[in-house]
């Protein structure tokens, strides 16, 4: 698709409606104690695919300024990316506000991850020097989620210190992923892609 400069929009529609019907499916079968196989959910993003469509959708939205028939699909999301932090792998709500917390604090991120994109020049100019650093640190929020579980986990077991030790060198190993290492791969990679598209007859 990166090749053939073909529209990521379908595609994020479709795993939008399937993230959304996993967790309607899974929500209803586990009230029966009937259980999907997570492995398969989770490589398939059955059930992770309801957050990657929704970024994706709001992205383009906000950036051709109008939901071109996209607010259903968008709802689609929204549901199941609740849905997957409020049950969690294990199927069940989690008791009390245990449950609704994470989900609070999701929707807070994901209205203020809207709003700095609807308002990203203004932004800009308002944070003026501080802007790239800025930048940077949300750059690494990528890179911390692809470090944190299993090399955080990993971690804590071998070097047997504070969990908070860890996080803080975990953050920091991902502020220096984005500054370094994302680059030096980002680049090549995009001027490969152009390269491949201008000559795909697509």
């Amino acid at each position: 698709m990166l090749i053939g400069r073909a529209s990521v929009d379908p595609l994020l529609r479709v795993m939008a409606l399937a993230s959304a019907l996993y967790w309607a499916t899974h929500t209803y079968l586990t009230s029966f104690a009937v259980h999907w196989p997570s492995t398969f959910a989770s490589l398939s993003l059955l059930a992770y695919g309801g957050e990657f469509a929704l970024g994706g959708l709001l992205c383009l939205t906000i950036a051709e300024r109008r939901f071109n028939g996209r607010s259903c699909f968008i709802a689609c999301a929204f549901c199941s990316s609740i849905s997957q932090i409020v049950f969690g792998p294990s199927g069940a709500v989690a008791p009390g506000w245990r449950g609704a917390v994470p989900a609070l604090i999701w929707i807070a991120a994901v209205a203020a991850i809207v709003a700095g994109a609807r308002w990203n020049d203004a932004a800009t100019g308002m944070f003026g020097r501080q802007t790239k650093a800025i930048r940077l640190i949300g750059l690494a929020t990528y890179p911390l989620y692809l470090l944190h579980n299993e090399i955080g986990t990993a971690a804590i077991v071998s070097l047997e210190v504070s969990p908070w030790l860890i996080m803080a060198i975990m953050i920091g190993a991902s502020i220096g992923v984005a500054a370094c290492l994302e680059p030096a791969i980002q680049i090549p990679l995009k001027a490969w892609l152009n390269v491949r598209a201008a000559a795909s007859p697509l």
